[in-house]
């Protein structure tokens, strides 16, 4: 998600294209269970995260070596379960579980 940049519209693309990831995964390959870690500092990726309907389950002290130190990450997932609660005071509609070639993913 870090590649999502700051511009104007980038923060709403992110969530539709993490929309489209949990859609495909949870209905196409039928995946149980989705893991998402986000640097503890990157307050926009955890805030698209929580607004697609992952839930910040801990703290992964020391969880990634980046050069020559170790990082900590915060760790969200979302299972199947999860798409029924309302994320962030939103959830992702019906329709973007639907969602045709031509149209966008909506978060909502």
């Amino acid at each position: 998600m870090s590649s999502c940049g700051s511009r104007t519209g980038a923060r709403s693309e992110c969530g539709r294209g993490l929309a489209a990831v949990v859609h495909w995964a949870f209905g196409d390959l039928q995946i149980p269970r989705l893991e998402l870690y986000v640097e503890p500092w990157n307050t926009a990726s955890a805030r698209t995260a929580e607004r697609v309907g992952f839930r910040r389950e801990g703290l992964l002290r020391s969880w990634q070596q980046v050069g020559e130190e170790r990082r900590d990450r915060f760790m969200y997932a979302m299972t199947g379960v999860d798409l029924s609660w309302p994320a962030a005071g939103r959830r992702l509609t019906s329709a973007a579980w639907r969602p045709s070639r031509r149209r966008r993913l909506a978060v909502g």
